[in-house]
């Protein structure tokens, strides 16, 4: 290589360095100018700093003052309806007594009531019909009874039952315990014996009926017994059956 190209190559690479220190100059004046516009923002924040704290503490205390609000709101609204829970708990319970002390009552009254259908009407007045339907259920007996009245209204072709109130409730329970008797006498046969039952008592003993229709309706071997429907054993069906065809 000749003198004259090397020195050609130097001029070259030094025209290009010179283009590569203009740019990294550019380049330089425009980082600083960057890093002073930063420093000029962060001076500006730090002057404002103050303000975004007061303005923080202000938002906290409207948190705070609007979760106060609602917590009692909503301790006002607990509260009523808590009385109002709490008042109509108080006046179901006073209904409910109410009605079980009438319940009760109606029972007591009942108690020593015996209900006699089927009794024909007699021309003076009931009370021999009901002593001989008496003796025919208690035979060895004379049983003693402290009243005695037709109950219902009066209608053509009906016969009015007859309520009768015996010594005690235990006498009501022998009474019903043997008027089966009756059956055997063809004079009284038609002659049928219940306790008297409150309107509670009826409710209850028509919907066991109700359901004893529909579960023997559906192929069910059933009964009452005790105030409740009880499956009947094969035994006791054949000697339904036997006592039917008798």
């Amino acid at each position: 290589m000749t003198q004259k190209s090397k020195i050609s190559e130097l001029n070259n690479k030094l025209n290009n360095l010179h283009s590569v220190i203009e740019v990294l100059t550019t380049e330089n004046k425009e980082l600083k100018t960057k890093l002073s516009n930063l420093e000029k923002r962060m001076t500006d924040l730090e002057s404002i700093k103050p303000e975004l704290h007061l303005e923080s503490a202000i938002v906290q205390q409207i948190q705070e003052k609007v979760q106060a609000n609602v917590e009692k709101k909503v301790e006002k609204e607990q509260s009523t309806w808590s009385q109002v829970v709490s008042n109509n708990i108080i006046k179901a319970n006073k209904k409910n007594a109410k009605a079980e002390v009438k319940q009760i009552n109606e029972e007591i009254k009942r108690e020593k009531n015996i209900i006699m259908k089927g009794v024909k009407y007699c021309e003076n007045n009931d009370t021999n019909e009901v002593e001989e339907i008496l003796r025919i259920i208690m035979p060895n007996e004379n049983v003693k009874f402290e009243g005695l009245e037709r109950i219902g209204k009066k209608a053509e072709g009906k016969i009015q039952p007859i309520v009768i109130t015996v010594t005690n409730k235990k006498k009501v329970y022998e009474i019903l315990k043997n008027k089966n008797k009756l059956r055997n006498e063809e004079k009284v046969k038609h002659v049928f014996l219940e306790k008297d039952l409150t309107v509670m008592e009826q409710k209850e003993q028509y919907d066991l009926r109700c359901e004893l229709k529909e579960r023997r309706k559906n192929g069910f071997k059933c009964k009452i017994s005790k105030n409740k429907i009880v499956d009947i054993s094969e035994e006791e069906q054949l000697e339904r059956d036997d006592t039917a065809e008798d």
